[in-house]
């Protein structure tokens, strides 16, 4: 059988269903994980936290990689990784002398293969001929959100009609999928690579205007995405008194939604959408996503709020990987693994100031915002006093997508001056 581009498709996507296993089911696995090995939070935190950290190291280098030895090599190399992880993280801890220091190993091991598909993923997509390049290009990034949910759902329903005691099964299963998709990389095609004389340098790419302007709206989309992600949850059981199944389900599960629909929506439009329309109406929505759980006094609107912030996020990341290359046509892998590197270092960075940010506004009255913000505590005061100053940011993110476009078009503008100046030449 002769696999053909559909193939290598279907190839990017494995790799974004491993990656949402990566994500998702370790934080599923914390409360196993404790019971079983007698692990402290600090340790628990340090596997979480892990895999973001090395992000930031691993894409660039990652990036770097795959511009020399091409996307084949770096897919299977993909793999290996995350077949040798996720099947670890259910086997390690019981055939090494410490189980913790397996448990971190399985991290380590499918943190690589995570930085190599970051890396290369939206880069492959992009380097297949397509006729609607931009629906390809949500679809690739509608799977993610919806690989999350099937993790979490599958996983859930293992606990709850099988047993939370033999967690070690989930891991090894999942970790078919890597291991099918080596194989899978081994046949499919990949398109041929920028020709080394076409191809921008790295400082090229990072000294353009348009690529700077791009990287800190990435950046912020980043930042405002995880915040509303990680604190949601929180929100939920401090302002409508859930418990904390119920508030994972109303705070992530809801974004995780609101991002799927979108990706979906744009999956099947694709180009036929107005995408710089729309990524200024979507940057819109999280503004007023933050503004609604910042200050609306019904809870349940507030969680309205928080999917509306999943819908706007979920569009913003695609589309900006539709226009980045059609902007920068030379740039390849180096320009996706760039901008994926920015958004985590956006996400690194806003753990660390949303907390900073919250601790803040729980001890200390802000007199404008104490007297419009319906809080019933300290700690939910804290926290929508912290989605307000993220509205502010979500501005910041506004301004950057607007210079972006603007110097797109400056550059759009120069080109067609040389191009009638070249013809007239030749007149």
């Amino acid at each position: 059988m002769k696999l053909t581009y559909k193939h290598t498709r279907i190839a990017c996507y494995a790799n974004f269903f491993s990656t949402a296993v990566c994500i998702a089911l370790m934080g599923l696995l914390l409360t196993s994980l404790r019971r079983e090995f007698g692990l402290d939070m600090g340790r628990l935190s340090l596997l979480v936290g892990m895999l973001s950290l090395m992000q930031i190291i691993l894409v660039p280098v990652m990036t770097a990689a795959a511009n020399r030895a091409g996307f084949r090599p770096m897919m299977i190399f993909a793999q290996v990784f995350f077949f040798s992880g996720i099947f670890g993280l259910g086997m390690f801890p019981y055939i090494l002398p410490n189980p913790y220091a397996g448990l971190l190993s399985a991290v380590i091991l499918y943190a690589i293969g995570m930085g190599t598909s970051e890396a290369i993923n939206s880069a492959v997509i992009e380097s297949l001929p397509s006729n609607n390049k931009g629906a390809e290009m949500a679809r690739l990034h509608a799977v993610f959100p919806g690989a999350q949910l099937a993790v979490i759902v599958l996983t859930t329903a293992y606990f709850g009609f099988i047993s939370a005691d033999n967690w070690r099964v989930l891991p090894i299963a999942y970790s078919v999928v890597p291991l099918l998709n080596f194989f899978l990389c081994l046949k499919a095609p990949f398109a041929p690579a920028i020709p080394e004389e076409s191809k921008m340098k790295f400082s090229q790419i990072v000294g353009n205007k348009i690529f700077l302007f791009m990287a800190l709206f990435i950046f912020f989309e980043g930042f405002v995405e995880l915040c509303m992600s990680q604190w949601a949850s929180m929100f939920a059981e401090a302002g409508l008194g859930v418990n904390k199944a119920l508030g994972g389900l109303l705070g992530p599960g809801l974004i995780t939604l609101g991002v799927l629909i979108s990706r979906s929506i744009f999956g099947v439009m694709g180009d036929r959408l107005p995408i710089e329309k729309c990524m200024i109406g979507c940057s819109l929505f999280c503004f007023a996503a933050h503004m609604i759980v910042a200050f609306a006094a019904n809870l349940f609107v507030c969680l309205l709020g928080v999917g509306l912030n999943g819908l706007g996020v979920g569009f913003l990341f695609p589309a900006l990987f539709v226009i980045a290359p059609r902007a920068l046509p030379n740039a390849g892998v180096l320009l996706f693994g760039s901008l994926s590197a920015s958004t985590y270092i956006g996400i690194t960075f806003s753990s660390w100031l949303m907390g900073l940010m919250t601790a803040y506004a729980e001890t200390h009255t802000i007199p404008l915002l104490s007297a419009v913000i319906p809080a019933k505590s300290a700690v939910e005061m804290g926290m929508r006093s912290t989605f307000f100053v993220v509205g502010i940011i979500v501005l910041l993110m506004l301004a950057c997508l607007l210079l972006t476009f603007a110097a797109i078009k400056q550059k759009n503008t120069k080109s067609e001056s040389e191009y009638r100046l070249l013809q007239q030449e030749s007149i």
